[in-house]
């Protein structure tokens, strides 16, 4: 037996569709050793389709559903038990797709209200949204105290770290934007790194990935009026992919 290779790289394809296949530079045979002990592979190139439903290349079960998570995962083919195909589920990574007991998590697609699948880029462990996400748009944003951004809808349940985004407009000399890792307190200054300005305009601040342990999924920031003089006019919060944690446990 072959060792395994490293997980397959997922590539948008179109509204519709997704496609598994080995990394540039690596063999375009894909191999996995599943629960049972039994290495299986595919060579190639396979496709996932929500709308084709329960069948390899579709679902584990049921429909698609509009707004929704799917996990993809290698299974075995109905085929050939020892050849890979591709099924999503709603179900993620902790549990795995119904109906198997034998499967190799390979990263989340998400659908939107027209159950058009989301375009994103993906190598190893990062999934990049092709376009920015706009989460909230805060016309006063909330000064000195926690704000809770709620990201189930946008970063799946595997998601270590979220690549997050705040931009505001300031009027002012001097303040601080204050990033915590879920579940810390006001009180908790030393949780995670800050951004800082000292003069009014457009601030974008560069986006990074922070945290998201926690399920349901979210960051927490705090903007503080450090120079007594500040003004936020309007605030903008997004995200653009997030780090697979999951993916980072089972790539070889």
């Amino acid at each position: 037996m072959s060792y395994d290779t490293v997980l397959p790289q997922l590539t948008w394809a179109s509204v519709t569709l997704v496609n598994a296949a080995a990394h540039p530079g690596c063999s375009a045979t894909v191999r996995a050793t599943q629960q049972d002990g039994v290495q299986r592979s595919f060579t190639g190139t396979l496709t996932f389709n929500p709308s084709l439903g329960a069948a390899d290349g579709g679902l584990d079960v049921g429909a698609e559903a509009a707004n929704t998570w799917y996990y993809l995962y290698l299974v075995p083919s109905v085929a050939d038990p020892l050849i890979l195909a591709m099924r999503g589920s709603v179900t993620d990574p902790r549990t795995g797709p119904t109906g198997y007991t034998n499967w190799t998590y390979v990263g989340a697609v998400r659908n939107d209200a027209g159950s058009n699948l989301l375009a994103f880029y993906h190598w190893g462990d990062r999934f990049d949204l092709m376009d920015q996400v706009v989460v909230a748009i805060d016309a006063s944003p909330t000064v000195g105290s926690n704000v809770v951004t709620a990201l189930a809808s946008f970063v799946p349940v595997s998601a270590s770290h979220a690549l997050y985004w705040l931009k505001c407009y300031v009027a002012g000399v001097w303040g601080t934007v204050h990033y915590y890792l879920d579940g810390f307190t006001a009180s908790d200054w030393w949780g995670w790194p800050t951004g800082t300005w000292t003069t009014a305009g457009n601030r974008n601040f560069v986006p990074n990935y922070y945290p998201t342990p926690t399920i349901p999924k979210s960051v927490t920031h705090k903007l503080t009026n450090d120079g007594g003089a500040c003004a936020f006019s309007a605030a903008e919060r997004d995200v653009s992919g997030w780090l697979d944690g999951f993916l980072r446990e089972t790539a070889q």
